[in-house]
């Protein structure tokens, strides 16, 4: 054993959860497979106490077995203890960046020798250089003070500083409303450290003193830590006394013992110490292992879900025939980007449709939408958008707004040439917008002409115009329009309206105007009294003041007794006493005036009548005219004497 029996042993393990075990073997013997690090401890008397050290630099639970390499240059645990003090190698590997000072003190009491520390240093510096190449830990012998005195504080060398990345989500997210192609986390634990320092060899039956470091070797607190001893049966484990957390377990006859730290701060160092007994010649293994909980490391991973709604905007009714602008929005209101949006556009049975393409989360697209209406009534815009798993669809109903004009006109039926007759126009909207400046044309018919009952009417070749401003829905413009109806014939009375130059409503009334003859007779008796005897001319005059012909009139002349006709003038005639017979007139033209002519004698005074009748039975007329002429003669005359009266 030599020297190494002779100082005590320092076991430095580096890595994520490792096991430190220690364990007394002979110095001769070496296991085929060594599943942990081992530094035997076999009883005897006046044994020299050893210190194992290991470091943690991840903090995740990991124990060295024969997997792992030794480095170059490092002596495999197992190697009996000789021949490492032959080499004057140890273990060289620590945890990388750091590196440990010895303590000062022997298990005697003592303090090292100047040659120890010096070997101490030069073990200790050629480790750190080694410490890049393996995590494998190698093991050197090192000088320790005493369990008995206070060790003086070790001082261990302080890494570089490195930038601590943050818990939780790197800030590489995605921005809002795209999708990122990749999400890093990035996480780092407390580096830990655990320490096993004690005797290499015991006395049976005597107390042995052991101390278990937990040391945090970063700036980051440790969450709890939880180390481990396992003391076999034939160990009696007389005491413990941890200088942070709790440490229970192990019976009097072994078993074993948690050591609990519930938080290590950054920089700080914990230790248990502990008493043994080994009660059997039997080598005491101490089997050592601790875990720590890593920070826990979280991403809230956002999901974007992509929406659609679409709006349309625009007036809820407009008039016929004008051009209206809509809207419609295709918006994305979800959080993801939705892909391969078209809309689709109806009106009516008329569809276009346009694509839109990928809408960002929180983005819009507006398209502009020329309405013209053609039809009225309800029309109905529908714009439908799809997507990638996405649909939505919005409707807008709107009403064609349009003045409807309807017109009537009323006129007489039946009405004889010459007469006058009125008719009456109604123009009425029946729609649901005001009718503006509708013209109104009343075509008169022929032979007819305008007389009067229309406010700024004008007349242009038989036709009569006039505007009327406004009709208001459900509301009617009334006039009356007198005619004067010149010739006969089935006439037809037109009226017309129209709006914004197109034709809305158009109406006729019949009326059959017929021509009617109608005569007139005067008669002309002589001026003053005439003589008896004296040829007196009696005039018969038949007019005829209709719009017809008459046809076969019958004139004939009478005189009272005491006057014969002598002659007729003006259509032959027969004279029969007291009378005389015009032959018939076969026809009286409309306007046309016949004279006829009768010369008589008065053969006796006294007042006298004469009689003219006419008559026709197309039309069928009958006339009669009636005169009354005072006749004298030449009578003598009595003169009245005195006493007497003269009568003529």
């Amino acid at each position: 054993m030599g020297r190494a029996m002779s100082r005590r042993l320092i076991i430095v393990v580096a890595g994520l959860g490792l096991a430190a075990v220690l364990g007394i073997v002979g110095a001769q013997e070496r296991p085929a497979q060594v599943p942990v690090l081992q530094a035997p401890v076999l009883p005897r008397d006046g044994g020299v106490p050893s210190r194992w050290r290991s470091a943690e630099a991840k903090g995740t639970e990991r124990r060295i077995d024969d997997r792992l390499t030794s480095p170059a240059g490092a002596v495999d645990p197992t190697d009996d203890e000789e021949s490492r003090a032959a080499s004057g190698d140890g273990l060289k590997s620590v945890l990388k960046r750091r590196s440990v000072e010895p303590e000062s003190t022997a298990s005697d009491g003592g303090p090292e020798t100047a040659a120890e520390r010096d070997a101490d240093r030069s073990d200790k510096e050629q480790g750190a250089r080694d410490a890049g190449s393996s995590r494998r830990p190698s093991m050197e012998p090192v000088a320790e003070p005493a369990l008995s005195s206070p060790a003086p504080a070790e001082t261990a060398r302080k890494p570089a500083a490195r930038p601590i990345a943050p818990r939780g989500i790197a800030p590489s997210g995605p921005a809002p409303g795209s999708v990122a192609e990749s999400l890093s986390l990035r996480g780092q634990s407390a580096r830990v450290r655990v320490e096993v320092v004690g005797p290499a060899a015991i006395s049976f039956g005597k107390p042995a003193a052991y101390r278990i470091a937990a040391v945090n070797e970063s700036t980051e607190s440790a969450g709890e830590v939880v180390v481990a001893v396992a003391v076999p049966g034939h160990v009696a484990v007389d005491g413990m006394a941890a200088s942070a957390g709790e440490a229970r377990g192990a019976a009097p006859t072994g078993g074993s013992i948690e050591w609990r730290i519930p938080a290590l701060a950054g920089g700080a160092r914990e230790q248990l110490e502990l008493q043994i007994t080994a009660n059997s010649d039997q080598p005491a293994g101490i089997s050592v292992t601790w875990t720590m909980r890593s920070p826990e490391l979280t991403a809230s991973i956002p999901v974007l879900k992509p929406a659609l709604d679409v709006q349309v905007g625009g007036p809820e009714d407009i008039l016929y025939g004008t051009r209206q602008i809509y809207t419609i929005t295709v918006s994305n209101p979800g959080t993801g980007p939705a892909e391969n949006v078209s809309l689709d556009v109806s009106t009516g049975g008329n569809g276009q449709a346009r694509r839109i393409g990928t809408l960002a989360a929180g983005a819009r697209e507006q398209i502009r939408m020329e309405l013209v209406a053609r039809e009225s009534g309800s029309l109905e815009i529908k714009a439908t958008a799809h997507g990638d798993g996405l649909r939505d669809e919005a409707a807008r109903t709107v009403l064609v707004r349009r003045a409807e004009l309807a017109v009537e006109i009323r006129g007489p039926g039946l009405k004889f040439a010459g007469s006058t007759g009125t008719y009456e126009v109604a123009i009425q909207n029946t729609g649901n917008a005001s009718a503006s400046d509708v013209e109104v044309s009343v075509k008169l018919p022929a032979g007819s002409r305008y007389v009067g009952g229309v406010e700024n009417a004008s007349e242009t070749a038989g036709r009569l115009a006039w505007k009327v401003k406004e009709i208001a829905p459900n509301d009617a413009r009334k006039v009356a329009i007198e005619v004067a109806f010149e010739k006969a014939g089935d006439l037809q009375c037109e009226v017309i309206t129209t709006m914004a130059g197109e034709l809305a409503s158009t109406a006729s009334c019949p009326t059959k105007v017929e021509a009617l003859a109608d005569l007139q007779l005067q008669v002309n008796d002589p001026q003053g009294p005439k003589t008896v005897g004296e040829e007196v001319v009696f005039e018969i005059r038949v007019v005829n003041r209709g719009t017809k012909a008459a046809q076969n009139v019958h004139v004939v002349g009478q005189f009272s007794d005491g006057v014969e006709p002598i002659r007729a003038e003006g259509s032959p005639a027969e004279l029969v006493p007291g009378q005389v017979l015009f032959r018939d007139l076969p026809r009286v033209e409309a306007g046309q005036q016949v004279v006829l002519r009768i010369v008589a004698k008065a053969e006796s005074a006294g007042n006298h009548r004469f009689r003219a009748v006419v008559k026709c039975e197309d039309p069928d007329t009958e006339l009669t005219a009636e005169d009354m002429t005072r006749f004298f003669g030449d009578e003598p005359v009595e003169t009245a004497r005195s006493g007497g009266a003269t009568r003529r």
